[in-house]
């Protein structure tokens, strides 16, 4: 039987998880996919942190890491996903990013809220290549897919790697409407050490631009 200290103990848990969730989404905001400086690329790390999106689909997983488990068919719509907030988008062959997994195989294939995200290396498509265990790769851009929206136009591959895959913490619930919720302790860090000028991750725009 749950006592009132242990209630007070979660409702105060809980109340940090709101706060912390909230200064994100403003930092998500005031960050501007498209801006550059160092305190965008420090707002835009923070909002690297959490993940919490809005679609449709059905199912659940769980995924820690490369290391996942569960029985999910979801598209993701709308929310906060590497570093930016709004709408996320497929590509001209499909109109919304997808994840499928069936037991321990499947595809999570993210679609992008900007054009930065592919600079950045926050969108992938993710398999698994043994049971439970998924690998992932930067999505491709495809011909025209962006044209004058893309900042960068001498930006033409990224690194081969999507390093903040492999941190990140998950969960995702769908009974017609789906929610992903998810917590990146990797990105934490990079965030912590970026405003010493360390970016583990590579993903300061300026960076990125000049490569």
């Amino acid at each position: 039987m749950e006592t009132k200290p242990m209630r007070r103990t979660t409702q105060k848990v809980f109340r940090i998880l709101k706060v912390q969730l909230a200064g994100t989404l403003i930092c998500a905001f005031c960050a501007g996919c498209g801006t550059t400086g160092y305190l965008a690329n420090r707002s835009r790390d923070a909002a690297d942190i959490f993940t919490a999106t809005v679609g449709t689909g059905v199912g659940t997983k769980v995924r820690i890491g490369p290391v996942q488990a569960g029985l999910l068919a979801a598209f993701d719509m709308y929310g906060l996903r590497g570093g930016c907030f709004g709408e996320l988008r497929g590509h001209q062959k499909l109109s919304f990013p997808y994840d499928v997994l069936v037991v321990a195989m499947g595809r999570d294939y993210t679609g992008e809220i900007s054009p930065l995200d592919y600079v950045r290396d926050k969108r992938y498509d993710a398999r698994t290549r043994l049971p439970f265990i998924s690998t992932a790769t930067p999505r491709k851009i495809y011909q025209g897919e962006y044209s004058s929206e893309f900042p960068y136009d001498h930006v033409t591959r990224v690194s081969g790697y999507c390093e903040s895959y492999y941190t990140q913490i998950e969960i995702v619930c769908a009974l017609g409407p789906s929610i992903r919720l998810g917590f990146n302790p990797g990105e934490l860090l990079d965030f912590l050490l970026g405003w010493t000028l360390i970016d583990i991750y590579g993903d300061d725009l300026e960076k990125r631009a000049t490569r």
